[in-house]
């Protein structure tokens, strides 16, 4: 008896997440109060939540902690429990949640292998449709877009300073990704991709540790039960692994994305 009520719980909170997916979508403009450090870095993101990772100022200085932040023998700072829940808060923001959909590395010399991930990066965010003109909505009409779902305007400012912010990807280099990628409807009269959907990819998660390493950089390591994996043939795997996301700092103290790779330990 007691296994069928924890069943009938956990069930209701599933429908409870899946329920909360359409008003998720319909806050995440205004969603900036997260939880997560922010800072406004004026990129002209047509969203208005400000979601620059600024999290967490691990100085690696902590000589007195006696357990977590204590700095080893092995070149690195395990980061406390607090530091881990703010990385934890950063990327189950709805805009950063996107990030830990795939996988990625080197990105620097190969920005290209985003084009088939672009869809899901960029799925629940931008914006609303109750900010379109009336002259962007007649020429969604004459689009296949279904504008009886949610649909969201990524313009290519939003898009070139969000790869930017979050992967340290510059905007000479995401012109070929953008006409790579399925991003939905362009309309050129606003440089901008239109996507419409009815549901959600957002996905939270819970990392196990991390690390702040000697060249400052920082590794967090958590299990990701719904990776999707582009193959040969334009096919999308999904598996469940174990999975570590390296982060660096730049000057002016903003955190982005190095790289989201499976754990091969």
């Amino acid at each position: 008896m007691k296994a069928f009520f924890l069943k009938l719980l956990a069930a209701a909170l599933c429908l409870a997440l899946l329920c909360g997916c359409a008003s998720n979508n319909n806050a995440n403009q205004e969603n900036a109060d997260n939880g997560a450090p922010v800072v406004d870095t004026n990129s002209g993101n047509d969203t208005q939540a400000d979601d620059t990772a600024t999290v967490p100022d691990e100085s690696g200085e902590d000589s007195d902690a006696t357990s977590e932040g204590e700095t080893t023998d092995l070149g690195y700072t395990e980061l406390t429990s607090e530091e881990l829940s703010q990385w934890e808060s950063y990327f189950n923001n709805w805009e950063n949640n996107g990030l830990l959909r795939f996988p990625y590395a080197d990105l620097e010399n190969d920005p290209g292998q985003l084009a088939p991930y672009l869809g899901l990066l960029f799925y629940d965010i931008g914006v609303l449709e109750s900010e379109f003109s009336e002259e962007e909505l007649a020429l969604l009409a004459e689009t296949d877009l279904w504008l009886e779902l949610d649909t969201f305007r990524m313009s290519r400012e939003f898009l070139n300073g969000y790869l930017y912010e979050r992967l340290n990807i510059p905007a000479d280099k995401t012109e070929n990704l953008l006409d790579a990628a399925d991003l939905g409807v362009y309309l050129l009269q606003y440089d901008a991709w239109y996507m419409c959907h009815s549901d959600c990819a957002y996905n939270p998660y819970t990392f196990k540790s991390g690390e702040m390493l000697a060249d400052d950089t920082v590794k967090l390591f958590y299990f990701n039960d719904f990776l999707s994996v582009s193959q040969e043939n334009g096919e999308m795997e999904y598996i469940d692994t174990n999975m570590i996301i390296t982060l660096a700092q730049r000057e002016d103290g903003t955190w982005y994305v190095v790289s989201h790779e499976i754990d091969g330990e």
